[in-house]
């Protein structure tokens, strides 16, 4: 797990673990989407890449 600050962004928290063969995917990404939900923070689910946050927060609305 690792905070970034993205400029222009904001901040997020990235989080990553090894799957195994045999583990889904998906169940994994929400047993650490129900983790990091439980730490009481309010949270924005992404799947956007840093660059392409910046580049919308960047152009003119």
């Amino acid at each position: 797990m690792c905070v970034d600050e993205v400029e222009h962004a904001r901040s997020f928290m990235e989080m990553e673990r090894v799957v195994s063969g045999s583990e889904s995917g998906a169940a994994v990404q929400h047993e650490l989407d129900r983790w990091a939900r439980s730490l009481g923070v309010e949270l924005q689910r992404t799947t956007d890449t840093y660059d392409s946050l910046v580049r919308a927060a960047l152009s003119p609305a």
